[in-house]
């Protein structure tokens, strides 16, 4: 996650991302947002809250991590490194680790080599666990 600093440029006020993290990347799909295609990430976060359908590549996966936010869709395929989902999946996901949340609606199929789900969630995914990343 980007930090903030506040500079003060005489009467203005602005927010900067602190000079050890410009190169962090962090991508957001906005929750008013409907993506249709192909997604390749080289790193980073990439961020759902509104809608993908498709596929989503992160090509470094130890340096890479997907969040579906409560109210996001992702229909397609999927290969990250680390994995929340909050919101709504149907698709095949590889990742390495993995966490299912109460809010979650998932659907397809999940590999993984860690994984934790939490109690409540609609979830009718199929799981293989990898023994070896």
């Amino acid at each position: 996650m980007i930090r903030l600093a506040l500079e003060r440029d005489d009467r203005k006020i602005s927010a900067v991302p602190l000079e050890e993290e410009w190169n962090e990347s962090v991508t957001r799909i906005g929750k008013e947002l409907k993506f249709v295609g192909r997604i390749t990430q080289r790193e980073g976060m990439l961020t759902i809250l509104g809608e993908v359908e498709g596929s989503v590549t992160q090509i470094n996966r130890d340096k890479g991590s997907l969040i579906i936010g409560p109210e996001a869709k992702l229909k397609g395929t999927v290969i990250c490194g680390a994995a929340r989902i909050h919101g709504g999946m149907d698709a095949t996901m590889d990742a390495t680790q993995v966490i299912i949340e109460r809010t979650a609606k998932t659907r397809g199929s999940i590999r993984y080599s860690e994984i934790e789900i939490s109690k409540g969630g609609d979830n009718k995914v199929g799981l293989l666990h990898r023994v070896n990343n």
